[in-house]
């Protein structure tokens, strides 16, 4: 802690600002100057360690005050003729005031003066004035950067690819995550920083629940969100962000009982250093029920000492996606809505002369279905004409994880789904189907003989087999040059490293196979005997977007000019397959 003078001269009011690393004493003596232009000031500057170095306690017997930074001997020297201190978090302690009695004011330019003894300062005279919501803003942005990390898994791939792992399972269904948009947020707290949480997420279109007994009904209704008791909040909420102030009252607000309240994977923010906490059988989620949730909080103390400097990670064989603890999965509702909101319901009965409450006029309603054959789980929905949803199924999809990084999956297992969402959806009414349309993952490598048969099980995205060959590509150049050719990258679970992998290992399935194509085409070729592929899977790697034709030289780049004979023909645009 150093201490200097800013001023020269005699004085009419002596003032000490003292600052820290963050809210340094000449930004106090700055807005001190513009506010009372012409007086006749004489500022001392005192500087504590924070942030560099951590805040605490300070004091000792009955005066203890919190979040301090620096120590109360330095403080007293600087404060010599001062009859007013700025300050953030300078130890005012009884000692503090007891040695200064010339001391009039003292200003903190924070929301709680944890740092001051009140009740020394009142005993000495001394006005003490603090700063409501200064760093609301902050506080407010952090909390709801906070949810969308944990909803969207940031902490955890960051620290994965760190490690020099690339998490692709991350992208299956079950494990993305939520979005923030359409979720049913809970603010427990409703003061200044809540009230600007609950303005961002109005952004993002999110529900907003409040529960604060100091909040009336009418400033909720006016700022767009509801308020609620506790119990019904959590019972409701996917994610919960902690805003109530740190009382006797507040105090481990949250506890087991509460979390095992919360929907199976809601989220829990507990993001201010003196919020209404967590109780701490809260904090062992892995110690409960099935039913759980992810807590994000900070110390109740700054850590000691400085963070360490990253070091870049070494290159290595990405593993095959690795089964986990429910507790590390993505947060997940029962509903499996994507966005947060439940899936919709299915259309019951209607009035007579309407089917699912559709208007029929005297004529069936033909159905349309839909079917995403995604990486982990096959989904079908069906709608009437009009749009109207009928039904819905869903099929857990098969993965084979190999402990050297394979990734397979099983094509008649994967038409079994297919077929078997279908069957459930159209049963629901018993209209004729108008038509069916086929998503599904991308990538992979799908090998199949002329009549639409594996010649060898189907190799997902997530595959790492050829992560060498993607490695050999790019110290030889092979990746910038298919990039400047055909705009695409490329990574092990394509087609070309794929193709140059098994034509390396096991060439005889490449010789059997007739085509090679992709998850949705390989559908395709089984219920119609058409064997094409739609232009969008096709442009990685190797065709040029412009004539919708294989760019020979990306294909030659690659080492794979032998085997153009085994990519289909795009479908040409607006061409829809069918047979």
């Amino acid at each position: 802690m150093d201490a200097q003078r800013s001023g020269a001269g005699p004085s009419h009011l002596r003032v000490l600002a003292a600052g820290d690393h963050f809210v340094a004493p000449d930004l106090f003596d700055d807005a001190l100057r513009a506010e009372l232009p012409g007086a006749d000031l004489d500022v001392a500057h005192l500087t504590a360690g924070w942030p560099t170095d951590p805040f605490g306690p300070v004091g000792s017997g009955h005066s203890v005050v919190d979040e301090a930074s620096g120590t109360e001997d330095d403080l007293i020297a600087a404060l010599d003729g001062a009859r007013v201190c700025l300050t953030q978090m300078a130890p005012f302690t009884e000692k503090v005031f007891d040695a200064r009695p010339e001391l009039e004011m003292l200003a903190v330019s924070r929301g709680g003066p944890v740092n001051v003894d009140l009740s020394a300062a009142d005993r000495a005279g001394v006005a003490v004035a603090q700063a409501p919501g200064r760093n609301a803003a902050a506080a407010a942005e952090f909390a709801v950067g906070m949810m969308l990390a944990a909803l969207r898994r940031i902490p955890v791939a960051d620290a994965e690819l760190r490690a020099g792992r690339w998490r692709g399972d991350f992208y299956a269904y079950d494990e993305a995550g939520l979005e923030l948009e359409g979720a049913t947020v809970g603010l427990v707290g409703y003061g200044a920083i809540g009230r600007i949480v609950a303005r961002v997420l109005a952004a993002f279109r999110a529900a907003v629940l409040v529960a604060d007994p100091y909040t009336d009904r009418a400033t909720a209704q006016a700022d767009g969100v509801r308020l609620v008791e506790l119990d019904e909040l959590l019972r409701c909420s996917g994610v919960v962000s902690l805003h109530a102030r740190l009382t006797a009252e507040t105090r481990g607000i949250i506890g087991a009982a509460e979390i095992d309240k919360l929907p199976h994977g809601a989220v829990v923010i507990n993001r201010p250093r003196r919020a209404a906490g967590l109780r701490r059988a809260a904090r062992r989620p892995a110690q409960r029920s099935a039913r759980r949730a992810r807590a994000r909080r900070v110390r109740r103390r700054t850590p000691a000492g400085g963070l360490a400097v990253a070091r870049r990670a070494e290159r290595r064989r990405h593993p095959a996606p690795r089964r986990r603890d429910p507790a590390d999965r993505a947060p997940r509702r029962p509903d499996r809505g994507r966005r947060g909101r439940p899936v919709p319901a299915r259309r019951g009965p209607g009035a007579p002369g309407q089917r699912g409450g559709v208007l029929v006029g005297g004529e069936d309603v033909l159905m349309i279905i839909g079917v995403d054959v995604g990486t982990s789980m096959t989904k079908a929905d069906a709608y009437d004409d009009h749009g109207g949803k009928l039904a819905s199924a869903e099929r857990a999809s098969r993965l084979e994880q190999f402990a050297d990084g394979r990734v397979e999956q099983d094509l008649e297992d994967v038409l079994g789904s297919v077929a078997d969402v279908i069957r459930r959806v159209a049963a629901h009414r018993g209209e004729p189907v108008r038509a069916l349309a086929l998503t599904g993952q991308g990538d992979g490598l799908w090998l199949r003989d002329a009549d639409g048969h594996a010649t060898r099980p189907p190799i997902s995205w997530l595959d790492d087999r050829a992560a060498d060959v993607v490695r050999g590509w790019q110290d030889d150049g092979t990746v910038a040059e298919v990039y400047r050719r055909t705009g695409s990258g490329l990574f092990p679970g394509c087609h070309a490293p794929l193709l140059v992998a098994l034509g390396r290992d096991e060439p005889e399935s490449l010789d059997r196979a007739a085509v090679a194509g992709y998850c949705v085409d390989a559908l395709v070729q089984r219920l119609t005997g058409g064997i094409t592929v739609d232009a969008s899977d096709a442009s990685l790697p190797f065709l040029d977007v412009v004539s919708r034709t294989y760019d020979d030289a990306a294909l030659a780049a690659c080492g794979l000019s032998g085997r153009r004979g085994l990519l289909a023909t795009p479908a040409s645009a607006r061409t829809p397959r069918s047979g």
